[in-house]
C-alpha cells in the first residue's frame, strides 16, 4: 500500500520577505520531488498586512495546477521573549530571542490546528 500521502511535512518561519520566498520554494521543491502529503508553514509574529499578503499568495500557490491543496499556512502568535541581561554597567537591557518561535510555533500548531 501507497502511504506516502501521509507524510505531513511541518515547518517553521517568521514574515520576513527572505523566508517568505524561502517558503515558496520549498513548496515548488515538493511539488516538483512529487511529495503526495500535506506541507504546511507555521509562519510566527505576522502582522496583520504580513499575514494578508501570505495569506493572498498561499491561495493562489494552493489552487493553482495539480497543488491538490495541500499547501498550508498555520499563523501564530510571536513567541520570542525577552530576556534580561546584565551589561557591564550592570544596566538591565531586554533582548529579544526569536529562536523561541520555532518551539513555541510548533506547540501551536499541535494544539490548534484543525486540519
Amino acid at each position: 500500500e501507497n502511504n506516502h500521502h501521509h507524510v505531513h511535512i511541518v515547518f517553521s518561519t517568521d514574515c520576513s520577505g527572505y523566508q517568505h520566498w524561502q517558503s515558496i520554494a520549498f513548496w515548488y521543491s515538493a511539488r516538483i520531488v512529487g511529495h503526495q502529503g500535506n506541507v504546511t508553514r507555521i509562519a510566527s509574529g505576522c502582522s496583520s498586512a504580513e499575514r494578508e499578503q501570505i495569506e493572498k499568495e498561499w491561495k493562489v500557490l494552493n489552487t493553482s495546477p495539480n497543488s491538490q491543496q495541500k499547501f498550508r499556512v498555520h499563523f501564530t502568535p510571536s513567541f520570542s521573549y525577552n530576556n534580561s541581561q546584565q551589561s557591564s554597567s550592570s544596566a538591565s537591557q531586554k533582548k529579544n530571542y526569536k529562536y523561541s518561535n520555532k518551539p513555541g510555533g510548533l506547540l501551536h500548531f499541535l494544539r490548534y490546528n484543525n486540519n
